[in-house]
C-alpha cells in the first residue's frame, strides 16, 4: 500500500468526526500538510513526561519538573493544566505499567497507525490508553471510534483489555461499556471515503 495512504489515528478520528465538505479539508491538509517533526508537537515534553513517570514508577510529583522554568506562557498554561490534571488521575487510580501495544488498522484503502501512549493495569484488569490533552472536552463519539480503532488494530479474541481515552486534563479516563452497534460498518465506509477523497484532491 502507498506510503501515502498510511495515516495516524488523529488524522483519521479528526475526519470522521466531520460532516459534509470539513471532510474534504481534512484530507487536503493531510495530502498537502508538512511531515511529523517532533519539534513542533506542542505536547510532546509533557506526554514525554507522562510516559515516563508510569513506565519507572515515580510518584507524581515528578511531573512538576516539566513546568519549572517554563517562560512561554501559553505552554506553562497548558502544561501546568496537564500536570494537575494527570496528577488527579494518579491519586485515583493505582496503576501498574506495562508496554503498551502498537500497530495499524488496514481498511479502504488506507492504513491507520494506532499508538496508544500508556500501558496500565487498574484494578488487576489492562488498560491500553490513547491520552488526550486538548482544554475542550473530548466528544463521546471520538471516544468510541478511538476506542473501537484500538480494539481493531491492537486486540486479540477473548482479550480482556479494555481500551480507552485520558482526558488529563480533567483527570478521567474514558472507556466505553459496550459496544456501538454498526461502527465496523462505519469506520469501513469512512475509510474508503478518505481514500476516495485523498485520490482526488
Amino acid at each position: 500500500m502507498a506510503k501515502s495512504n498510511r495515516i495516524s489515528l488523529t488524522t483519521f478520528v479528526d475526519f470522521v468526526s466531520k460532516s459534509g465538505t470539513p471532510k474534504i479539508t481534512v484530507v487536503r491538509r493531510f495530502k498537502h500538510g508538512a511531515a511529523y517533526r517532533p519539534t513542533f508537537d506542542f505536547y510532546k515534553p509533557v506526554r514525554d513526561a507522562i510516559v515516563d513517570v508510569h513506565e519507572h514508577g515515580k510518584r507524581r510529583n515528578a511531573l512538576d519538573a516539566i513546568v519549572a522554568g517554563l517562560q512561554d506562557p501559553r505552554k506553562l498554561a497548558a502544561f501546568s493544566a496537564v500536570v494537575r490534571g494527570h496528577k488527579k488521575f494518579m491519586r485515583r487510580h493505582a496503576a501498574r505499567w506495562f508496554d503498551p501495544p502498537k500497530g495499524s488498522w488496514v481498511e479502504g484503502g488506507i492504513v491507520v497507525h494506532v499508538n496508544p501512549e500508556l500501558g496500565l493495569e487498574i484494578r488487576g484488569v489492562p488498560h491500553v490508553v490513547k491520552l488526550y490533552f486538548k482544554a475542550e472536552p473530548m466528544p463521546k463519539k471520538n471516544v468510541a471510534t478511538i476506542a473501537r480503532l484500538m480494539a481493531k488494530a491492537l486486540g486479540e479474541p477473548g482479550s480482556r483489555t479494555s481500551f480507552g481515552v485520558l482526558d488529563v486534563r480533567r483527570g478521567v479516563l474514558h472507556v466505553p461499556s459496550g459496544g456501538v452497534p454498526g461502527i465496523d460498518a462505519l469506520l469501513a465506509s469512512e475509510a474508503a471515503s478518505f481514500a476516495a477523497i485523498l485520490a482526488s484532491v
